[in-house]
């Protein structure tokens, strides 16, 4: 049987950084404080590598390995848990899904999926751009808007987003604050403007010591790298360059096989590298 114990005081323990007592008078089990000890700790974001293992626990709070496990037990009724043998416990970071071979918007993926995405704006101004001109099909010297943003799901970096369009198409959307709207729903709604078609290549790349910090990401973490290009029937709308946080984003593509015993085309494109 084990032995009783006695229980969360509102003091810091001076030895360790964010760590609260447990306080062995309150009528609130030992194992509740841990649970919402643990849970305080996650939200504020002191668990991204792992979970402390149930020896850490039982060092650092005094409490037996059955609390300890009964605490990380019932942390896993609000988030979501995952045990590694050989590993450890970790809080496993919410994934976004994304369908490939179809036009869609970052914006209303993450919100469809009950999350809310903001952005931080880092640039939203018209700019000459000589090397990009070409491939928008405007004059070397046009200006061009670019837009840059830190897109967030929840409060968690997940994607660094640069965009280029035509100057003379994105002239009435340039006072838009692109905190918490799509660009795509602006185009349309301000400037009566809507892509057609459009493609992207997508490749798994480790991002700059720059990029990676920016997004928060993981040590040793890969990202995904996206180039998107749209059109308006055969007129160049929009470049789009995206670094995406690899270990909180998943890309679908889907297949059929068609009568005949005909693969349908696939909308995935793969690029090879060398």
């Amino acid at each position: 049987m084990e032995k009783p114990e006695k229980h969360l005081s509102n003091q810091t323990s001076p030895k360790n950084n964010g760590v609260r007592t447990l306080d062995r008078s309150s009528p609130m089990p030992l194992w509740a404080q841990l649970v919402e000890e643990l849970t305080r700790r996650t939200t504020a974001g002191e668990f991204e590598q792992r979970l402390p293992t149930d020896q850490e626990l039982m060092n650092t709070y005094r409490v037996s390995r059955q609390t300890a496990r009964d605490a990380v037990r019932r942390l896993g009724e609000s988030f979501p848990v995952e045990r590694q043998r050989g590993k450890g416990t970790f809080i496993r970071q919410a994934q976004f899904e994304q369908p490939v071979g179809t036009m869609y918007s970052w914006f209303k993926s993450i919100e469809s999926q009950g999350v809310t995405q903001t952005s931080v704006v880092r640039a939203c101004e018209l700019r000459q751009e000589t090397s990009l001109a070409a491939e928008l099909e405007v004059e070397s010297d046009a200006p061009l808007f670019y837009l840059e943003r830190l897109r967030l799901a929840g409060e968690v970096p997940l994607a660094l987003d640069r965009i280029w369009v035509p100057g003379n198409l994105a002239a009435p959307i340039l006072d838009v604050d692109f905190t918490h709207t799509a660009l795509y729903d602006e185009l349309r709604d301000k400037a009566g403007v809507v892509p057609t078609r459009g493609e992207e290549t997508i490749q798994s790349v480790i991002p700059t010591s720059s990029v990676a910090a920016l997004l928060e990401m993981p040590k040793a973490t890969a990202a995904f790298a996206i180039v998107r290009k749209t059109w308006i029937g055969d007129r160049p709308l929009e470049r789009r360059e995206t670094i995406v946080r690899g270990d909180r984003h998943a890309f679908i593509s889907t297949w059929s096989q068609q009568p005949g015993g005909k693969a349908a085309p696939s909308h995935l494109k793969l690029v090879a590298q060398t």
